[in-house]
């Protein structure tokens, strides 16, 4: 007998460098019934450290550049370079996970 899983939301941070449009045929072997359109974003992940006790996340470096949907992306923020600290403050004044959704156009 199979788990259920348990998801929990998280927060994620990376820098969006690419929006990508790709609109793929339809094919039985992808699931696709007609033609259908998917926007992705190219993120470049930050390897977030820790958490301050404000609760700023910080990084040093940055991680892998992952594809994701981009329902995914709930918002983009800022960041800060600590003086004389190698150190990254994200600046997130959103409060809680956000809701995304997309428009098609008209």
């Amino acid at each position: 007998r199979r788990v259920q899983p348990v998801y929990q939301k998280q927060s994620f941070y990376g820098q969006l460098q690419h929006i990508l449009v790709v609109t793929l045929p339809a094919a039985e072997e992808l699931g696709l019934n007609s033609q259908t359109t998917f926007v992705l974003a190219a993120i470049h992940r930050c390897q977030v450290q820790a958490t301050s006790h404000s609760g700023a996340a910080y990084y040093e470096q940055m991680g892998a550049l992952e594809v994701v949907d981009m329902s995914a992306v709930q918002c983009l923020i800022g960041r800060i370079e600590a003086v004389n600290d190698m150190r990254n403050f994200v600046i997130d004044r959103t409060g809680t996970l956000q809701s995304s959704y997309y428009v098609t156009g008209e």
